[in-house]
């Protein structure tokens, strides 16, 4: 039985993330049904924005995966650190290599990037301290999201067993030095896409780090057909809708998606198209008050369900995406997808799958709008959705992912040991939180 070990930010079923959701789903899948003895490394926070602590710290279970939480040494400033990365992160990114040449300006510059991982967060030294405690135990560390400060200052304690699961997007981050460090020096890295293939080898460039291409497994339940009854008690919406579901913030481009929805509404007065909202919203995004938009909240899995079978379409404005599980989830629902087309993942998924709508300006978005309600219940179109579902299912399998982690498991790369960074400061092992050896 294999023995690993899974790094990522924030952990649990209540926690609403696509890097974070993704590791979960393995973990629960390696263990469940491969049984590998998987222990998760994670803070106590719950939400990004602030990084609170908000579950006890110590040992847990959730879904039967053993769980390690620590707590973050404090919460985020997100005014401070707003400010300070908009300072600072044209620096790191830009201008990094030729100060690095100096001594005093390379020390100067590790300070800036230490600075700014432990003011983004989540800062949990105590993590740090137990993966590198604990190391000799795991046949395999695989971190996720190389964005966060334990993948970042966590990695380099145990490099040689290390396997990166970066979920990368085009920003400012991926070229900091401490990134572009673990991506090239990573024996082996696990990207959802080849589109965040080509991003990172564009950073690593003449590298030769073994790269396979994962993403994740689609649910078999969800290509199922099954009536809402046995989905969940709460019907469907008894008007026709469009559908966003996930974290609901400026970020993911939810304002310009209700922005466009108005003007369609406004343009198409005799439509009678609703838009519904379902995630956690971030505390400072408003949701406008209008007949046609409904925020649902967090939803449970089985509503999703629900939800996104009967949508005209689910649709994701997002311009940064490493996967998209909810796109997979829905395409193998049989459910159009509608995607901001300045994303090149999202936008990719067009050529698989004829179902997949992008859309660069409000011209084309409208005129997706007006497809998906033009071609609803067509026998042609139902064709379509079902090609789209067998792509999904055939690509993003549980198998495949399974057979690359297996492949990752078994490699042995030539891997140097990475020096520990100067400024990672030194904990003491985290009292009751190492089990014994």
């Amino acid at each position: 039985m294999p023995k690993v070990a899974f790094v990522v930010q924030r952990y649990g079923s209540e926690v609403i993330g696509g890097a974070e959701t993704h590791a979960r789903l393995v973990a629960e899948y390696l263990h469940h049904q491969q049984g590998w003895d998987v222990t998760i490394y994670t803070t106590t926070a719950l939400d990004y924005e602030t990084w609170k602590n908000h579950y006890p710290s110590g040992v847990c279970a959730v879904n039967g995966v053993e769980v390690l939480r620590f707590p973050c040494g404090f919460p985020r400033f997100v005014m401070l650190f707003k400010i300070y990365s908009r300072l600072v992160s044209p620096l790191l990114r830009f201008t990094a290599g030729s100060l690095g040449k100096n001594p005093l300006a390379r020390w100067a510059l590790e300070f800036l990037e230490f600075l700014w991982f432990m003011l983004q967060g989540p800062y949990s030294p105590r993590l740090v301290a137990a993966i590198e405690y604990d190391k000799d135990q795991f046949e395999k560390i695989f971190f996720f999201t190389y964005l966060y400060y334990p993948t970042i200052y966590g990695f380099a304690h145990c490099a040689e067993k290390a396997v990166l699961i970066p979920t990368a997007h085009d920003e400012y981050p991926l070229f900091f030095p401490k990134s572009k460090k673990i991506l090239s020096d990573a024996a082996i890295l696990l990207v959802n896409t080849e589109e965040e293939e080509n991003l990172i080898k564009s950073v690593i460039r003449g590298k030769k780090n073994k790269i396979l291409k994962v993403g994740v497994g689609v649910e078999v339940p969800y290509a199922r057909k099954f009536t809402i009854a046995n989905a969940d008690p709460s019907p469907a919406p008894p008007y026709p809708y469009l559908l966003y579901l996930g974290r609901v913030s400026k970020g993911k481009g939810v304002h310009e998606l209700i922005q466009e929805f108005i003007k369609y509404r406004e343009r198409s007065v005799h439509s009678s198209l609703q838009l519904l909202i379902a995630g956690a919203s971030e505390q400072q995004f408003q949701i406008p008050e209008h007949p046609a938009i409904h925020y649902l909240g967090p939803v449970s899995e089985e509503h999703k369900v629900t939800l996104v079978r009967n949508a005209l379409a689910l649709v994701n404005p997002s311009t940064k995406e490493s996967l998209s599980l909810i796109v997979l989830e829905a395409l193998a629902m049989q459910t159009p997808i509608i995607v901001n087309g300045s994303c090149k993942v999202l936008s990719s998924y067009q050529r698989y799958a004829s179902t997949v709508l992008p859309y660069l300006s409000a011209r084309e978005f409208s005129a997706h709008l007006d497809t998906v309600q033009r071609n609803y219940g067509t026998s042609s179109w139902q064709l379509q959705l079902k090609k789209s579902q067998t792509w999904v299912l055939k690509h993003y399998s549980w198998d495949k992912v399974y057979r690359s982690y297996q492949r990752a498991l078994s490699y042995q790369g030539k891997m140097q040991r990475l020096p520990v960074p100067v400024l990672l400061p030194k904990n003491p092992a985290p009292n009751n939180f190492v089990r014994s050896l």
